[in-house]
């Protein structure tokens, strides 16, 4: 009978290992279909194809296809990275990690690391300015401590990281993958980047997964002077900011307003992500959020690689009510750090049905309390309805009595002139907000280890919720064929998990396919009555025939007596472990939650547990000394 009922359980435990494997593969194929669904789409209209597109999947010695369909290049024994000089001294790691739906495995399944200084040589077709994007994973790589992975990045004459610590900055953002993207100027057809250990911190070390290098327009976010236009509006000031192209800039922000995420693979060809802007949203009030909205753009005013149509056809305004309106500013908030001057892109269209003429909006932006614009109209900076249109605009933020980090904030305010507009409203479709190097050619912040912190939604955004704000969502057939699908699996695991428990007379210790999937150490309320808290891994489950053959029937062997009931001397494993068991009487004033709650802080180092069945609740533990006990 007990050889029959251990065949049973290996045949169980074979058929979870198994459905663990067909499940996390079923996830990779989940994000592929998506991924690709939405690849496919966004191939059809590609205003721009980079001249360089490289991406390097840093710590590989192979090709790699990331969910996405990019496909990466391993840098062991590539052009990218020169084995020579310091460079010797790195080494290809695989991270020691846990798969999550977050993460895609390429490139941040592995790493390259060094405690030295080490450089990637990266030729490309033609100089200019080009997008570096860094992807980091904190995590655990063979013997280093992630705290340690701390360390400053350069590209030429500007320096875009320094004391960054990827386990901070991993941690302020609340996962572990994370991206820097920066936007270069790049003088020479080939691109060096040095990597240099934080010489102040102790065994510091050098962390890098990913690397991309990306070619854009020219004009994308540069402008040519020389036309006799005038620079970027200098908010505050009564001068304009001159960007040209020998300035870096680093990537704070990128919002799609009022719209759904964008992913790099639905960008204009230069694989840029958009972000929705809930969490950014601080003083909401009464917006609308126009989604969905399907036009023909009209790309007459800009270029259609400036943003993907997507960020066009949604977009957030005031709402219906005017004389609400004009009680609030639509405003959204971003920490940015101290001591550097900002550009804001700003991105504008008119695709509501009842604004389809000059003035018939016309509102004021204001950024950090300065006023950016005191007569906004999007038709008549556009030429109409429909047409995406852009403006940029330049902001010094430098905090006092040594600040860090300062809030740059957004605001749309209805125009309080009725004469000035026929509606009393404002509208934003998509902003970008850029970090400009100093004069040292840094973009390196005073703490930019640590990543600016999202600003809490207020009480405002928290009953926007129940307000009039619509959120839609649309599904392919191969998105239903798919989640249909995922369904199918989630429904096995459920019955699995029902089936968790198998008497094993063994008495070796019990598996559940739960364990399996989630690796759940997380310990049960003690408030759940006949339930164990003891950690899964750290217990044993006796069967009721197990418990009178370890104690000979309970007879003759009573060490104590309490409360709870009596205690019993008796031995396991072929009797080589000594044990005590504690039998609870019929109607004991203590009960089990007593017994429990006691055991928990006396038997904390306790290899064994117990299982009640059949009304018979007994409890095992590591049979102590007087003195041991004392």
């Amino acid at each position: 009978m007990r050889s029959i009922m251990k065949n049973s359980s290996n045949k169980c435990l074979s058929f979870q290992k198994h459905l663990v494997v067909i499940l996390q593969a079923f996830k990779l194929f989940v994000i592929s279909a998506i991924f690709t669904d939405a690849i496919i789409k966004a191939a059809q209209s590609v205003p721009f194809i980079p001249q360089d597109a490289i991406t390097i999947d840093c710590g590989s010695s192979r090709n790699n296809t990331a969910f996405d369909l990019r496909s990466w290049s391993g840098d062991v024994n590539s052009s990218f990275f020169p084995i020579q000089g310091r460079n010797e001294a790195s080494f290809a790691s695989a991270v020691v990690w846990s798969y999550t739906l977050e993460e895609d495995p390429v490139p941040y399944g592995t790493a390259r690391l060094s405690h030295s200084e080490f450089t990637y040589t990266i030729p490309v077709s033609t100089p200019g300015p080009k997008f570096i994007r860094f992807h980091f994973y904190s995590d655990v790589y063979q013997y280093f401590d992630p705290s340690k992975a701390v360390f400053s990045v350069k590209v030429g004459r500007f320096t875009l990281l320094s004391n960054f610590s990827v386990f901070l900055s991993a941690h302020a953002r609340g996962r572990k993958g994370i991206v820097k993207e920066f936007y270069v100027p790049i003088e020479k057809s080939i691109v060096n980047i040095t990597f240099t250990p934080e010489s102040s911190v102790s065994e510091a070390f050098v962390l890098i997964n990913g690397i991309e290098v990306v070619s854009t327009p020219a004009d994308l976010y540069f402008r040519d002077y020389n036309d006799g236009k005038h620079g970027h509006v200098l908010v505050g000031q009564d001068s304009f900011y001159y960007l040209e192209n020998d300035t870096s800039l680093e990537t704070m922000y990128r919002i799609n307003i009022g719209g759904k995420e964008v992913t790099p693979a639905e960008d204009t060809g230069i694989f840029r992500r958009w972000e929705r802007d809930n969490i950014y949203l601080t003083i909401p009030g009464q917006s609308l959020v126009a989604a969905n909205f399907i036009s023909p753009h009209k790309f007459t005013a800009i270029p259609d690689y400036i943003a993907p149509v997507s960020v066009y056809e949604t977009a957030r305004t005031m709402g219906n009510d005017k004389q609400m309106n004009k009680k609030y500013n639509l405003t959204w908030e971003f920490p940015v750090d101290s001591g550097f001057y900002y550009m804001l892109r700003l991105h504008f269209c008119e695709i509501l049905a009842e604004i389809n003429n000059t003035g018939d909006r016309c509102f004021l932006i204001f950024i950090s309390n300065e006023t950016a614009e005191q007569e906004a109209d999007v038709i008549y900076w556009s030429g109409g309805k429909y047409v995406p249109y852009f403006r940029d605009y330049v902001i010094a933020m430098f905090g006092q009595n040594g600040e860090n980090i300062l809030n740059l904030s957004l605001a749309l305010e209805a125009n309080p002139d009725d004469s000035l507009t026929m509606y009393s409203d404002a509208i934003l479709n998509g902003a970008e907000i850029f970090k400009l190097n100093n004069s040292g050619g840094s973009l390196a912040g005073p703490d930019s280890d640590l990543s600016p912190q999202v600003p809490q939604p207020t009480e405002q955004h928290v009953m926007q919720k129940h307000g009039r704000t619509t959120i839609t969502v649309t599904f392919s057939g191969k998105d239903f064929g798919v989640l249909f699908l995922f369904i199918i699996c989630l429904l096995i695991l459920r019955a699995c998990c029902k089936v968790r428990k198998m008497k094993n007379l063994s008495g070796s210790s019990e598996e559940t396919i739960c364990r399996d999937l989630f690796h759940s150490r997380t310990p049960v309320s003690k408030q759940s009555a006949g339930v164990s808290s003891l950690p899964s891994d750290l217990c044993r489950n006796f069967s009721l025939a197990e418990i009178p053959a370890a104690t000979n029937n309970f007879e003759d062997n009573s060490i104590g007596v309490g409360g709870f009931g009596h205690e019993y001397k008796g031995k396991i494993n072929g009797g080589v472990t000594m044990v005590a068991v504690k039998r609870l009487k019929p109607r004991s004033s203590q009960g089990v939650q007593r017994v429990q709650d006691r055991d928990q802080m006396n038997l904390a180092t306790s290899y064994a547990d117990c299982r009640e069945e059949a009304n018979e609740p007994s409890r095992v533990g590591p049979f102590l000394s007087s003195r041991e006990k004392t």
